[in-house]
């Protein structure tokens, strides 16, 4: 007898911290079936908890310093400059790839860094790092696009499949920027079913990003911990996350209905909570920076920002008012994130002559300025170096919030003690994790730091949700024993979890590990583990973007909260 299809259901961002309680109150029932007849437990992120690196490792079982991508960006050589990147610097095979090549049928669906699409046994649409639809390579086949496109409409892009709502907050418009997301859930799972119609499928692996927008931005209806938090707003947009989370249940009640009754694995790639402040805690980062007497920004810098934002700030308040209705209209559809845009153009620079350590703006990295490394370094490398990161860490490790009291950071790591492999340079040299805390103020070494009020208080341009290590899993179908706890469950498990459940063989390089927890007795002793050893020779492809497309995912990631 063949076995039931398997869906992979990836909700990007989804934490147990909300779907537990809300299980307990019957509101999310499609989850809540599945996991009281299955295996359930926390699903441990990579170490930085970025989308990129986390969606990769979730494809491959590699950690990052294995598959080479660890943000949406990647550093320029000999340069402190950084670039775009697409999925095409996966170092590293796809699960869905090696059960094409053992001709299971596989259709994959927006997962993201999967562009351009790989030529699976099945139907493949790329994730948001697809410059758009009619970019080569956004669908496997490539002629799938067309036929998309036409049933559809624009599958990519602001406004679009990719539910990019930056916009739509900036603009206070937060009702427009819900809806936005919940049509968005509504219009893949429309998308998902058509592709089940179109080809037998033996799995179908979608991730929904939406649950990762919607607590980026919607978070501080939520928490009164932070800024812009009001018990009025709250009353109205309090359920916004809940609304959103229901709406992605449905889709999951949907699917299973359509594949008819299949093994599930639901997952996420990181969790959930609070910001630790503008950007992610960036600011932060930097402060305690410059106070240690290690970044020194340009004289200039700071002035330069200052100035950069009231000549934007004039020009737009002196052109808006003098343009035509119609054409001001035209020109936010047409750049809706482009005021933005300019006022971040003008970014903190540093005096790299004096400058020791640095954050070049990914949330939590921290690089130290090497001579021989980095262009103008001057940290040597070797004992210098050592010593300069034993002093980082131990620093950030005693900050205290100069509000609460409460540390400020869980965690201090050295970029070699949580990855391995042959990308592991790739990586800041220090990675700093927040705690699960609003920032108001740090302590450090007894002094108090403060951000400057018109960065500290912007509700509308402030996110409010970050990332946290711990997501979900549930799985459930045939094999999986009912109320299995799942205690150690890591995102690189899932793709020898997947291979196993199939009956394939796991690759020895794979850095997870089959959840064999979650099967019942009999079925592991009537599917016992086969390891296979595999040579991986990564074939060097173009990861970079021409200047035009990197505008195109610029603006769609700042719209998804992401930079």
């Amino acid at each position: 007898m063949a076995s039931p299809p398997l869906l992979i259901f990836g909700i990007d961002s989804a934490t147990l911290t909300l779907v537990a309680p809300w299980i307990e109150q019957g509101e999310l029932p499609a989850l809540g079936s599945l996991a009281r007849t299955g295996a359930v437990g926390r699903l441990w992120s990579v170490p930085n908890m970025i989308t990129p690196a986390a969606w990769t490792s979730f494809a491959t079982g590699c950690n990052p310093g294995k598959h080479g991508i660890f943000y949406f960006t990647e550093r320029v050589a000999d340069s402190y400059a950084e670039r775009f990147i697409k999925g095409a610097a996966r170092a590293m095979p796809p699960f869905w790839m090696l059960l094409s090549e053992a001709g299971v049928r596989t259709t994959v669906l927006n997962v993201p860094m999967t562009y351009p699409a790989d030529p699976v046994a099945g139907l493949m649409v790329s994730g948001m790092d697809a410059p758009g639809v009619e970019a080569p390579g956004f669908t496997h086949p490539p002629g799938l696009a067309k036929e998309l496109l036409a049933r559809f409409g624009d599958l990519i892009g602001p406004g679009s499949l990719s539910g990019a709502i930056g916009h739509l907050m900036l603009a206070g418009r937060f009702d427009a920027a819900l809806e936005v997301l919940q049509q968005r859930v509504e219009l893949r799972t429309a998308l998902a079913r058509y592709l089940l119609e179109r080809v037998p499928v033996d799995v179908l692996a979608l991730v929904h990003t939406e649950v990762d927008g919607v607590q980026h931005y919607f978070w501080r209806f939520i928490d009164p911990r932070v800024p812009g938090y009001s018990a009025r707003a709250a009353a109205r947009y309090g359920n916004a996350i809940l609304r959103l989370y229901k709406k992605v249940d449905s889709s999951l009640d949907k699917l299973t209905q359509a594949m008819g009754r299949p093994r599930v694995l639901v997952m996420s790639d990181h969790g959930a909570g609070a910001s630790p402040g503008p950007e992610d805690g960036v600011p932060w980062i930097r402060l305690v920076l410059e106070e240690m007497g290690l970044a020194v920004p340009r004289a200039d810098g700071r002035g330069l920002a200052r100035a950069g934002r009231r000549t934007v700030a004039a020009a737009y308040r002196a052109l808006n008012p003098r343009l035509p209705g119609p054409l001001r209209r035209t020109l936010r559809r047409a750049f809706p994130g482009a005021r933005r845009v300019a006022k971040r153009s003008v970014k903190y620079q540093y005096d790299w002559s004096r400058t020791r350590a640095f954050c070049l703006g990914a949330a939590g990295d921290v690089w130290l300025n090497v001579r021989g490394r980095d262009p103008d370094g001057v940290v040597e490398a070797g004992a210098e170096y050592e010593r300069l990161r034993t002093f980082i860490r131990d620093t950030f490790l005693t900050l205290r919030d100069a509000v609460t009291g409460e540390r400020v950071v869980e965690g201090v790591f050295y970029r070699e003690e949580v990855y391995h492999g042959p990308f592991v340079e790739r990586a800041p040299d220090l990675i700093i994790r927040f705690s699960d805390t609003v920032v108001r103020g740090v302590i450090v070494r007894g002094k108090t730091l403060r951000l400057p009020r018109r960065q500290a208080s912007r509700p509308k341009e402030v996110k409010s949700g970050s990332h946290r290590p711990d997501g979900l899993v549930i799985l459930t179908g045939t094999g999986i024993m009912p109320g299995a706890a799942l205690n150690d469950a890591h995102l690189v498990d899932i793709a020898p979890t997947v291979l196993y459940w199939m009956d394939q063989p796991v690759p020895t390089y794979m850095d997870g590990r089959v959840l064999s927890e979650a099967f019942t007795p009999e079925h592991r002793a009537t599917l016992p583990l086969r390891a296979v050893e595999r040579d991986v020779h990564p074939v060097p492809r173009e990861a970079g973007y021409s200047p035009e497309e990197t505008a195109v995912v610029l603006e769609r990631l700042r719209g998804l909260g992401y930079v």
